[in-house]
């Protein structure tokens, strides 16, 4: 979910445009997982906001009655706080990859001197810190499930 530096603004909508039309043809083809990517992001590409590119799928599939055939995932670099998660599951996500977290994480813990965690207790403790986060957003809404919350947007 990227569009070229040189499109400005318009290439943002047409990216988005582009996006929901091949999500469309890939559900009435058969693809049950669409996965939404920012990992091409460089100097000549810029991300699609995760939570406008989750969104504008999420909102287009639901206008073509196609979004129950299909789960959308989220492949991002710009989910990293509890708020985050909700925001893109407010908008449809049903599964969400941190990448530039799970990186940072990694990061902090092979930098440290005295290693209390490896790697990947670190990343399980992020995950389950995010979960408990996400439940608490919801209990306060008065929300019970995850299933009520996905692609509400109550916000």
């Amino acid at each position: 979910a990227t569009f070229s530096v040189t499109e400005g603004a318009r290439g943002l909508e047409a990216s988005i445009n582009r996006m929901c039309e091949a999500a469309e043809t890939a559900v009435r083809e058969g693809t049950k997982v669409l996965v939404i990517s920012d990992r091409r992001t460089g100097t000549e590409h810029i991300p699609v906001p995760s939570v406008m590119a989750a969104g504008a799928i999420h909102q287009y599939l639901v206008k073509k009655m196609l979004r129950s055939q299909c789960a959308i995932a989220v492949e991002c670099g710009d989910a990293r706080e509890v708020h985050h998660f909700c925001l893109l599951t407010g908008f449809g996500a049903d599964a969400i990859c941190p990448y530039m977290a799970f990186e940072t994480v990694q990061h902090l813990i092979k930098k440290q001197t005295k290693k209390a965690l490896t790697v990947d207790q670190a990343i399980e403790s992020y995950r389950k810190s995010v979960n408990a986060g996400m439940l608490k957003v919801f209990a306060k809404m008065g929300i019970s499930t995850l299933a009520s919350y996905k692609g509400a947007q109550i916000f």
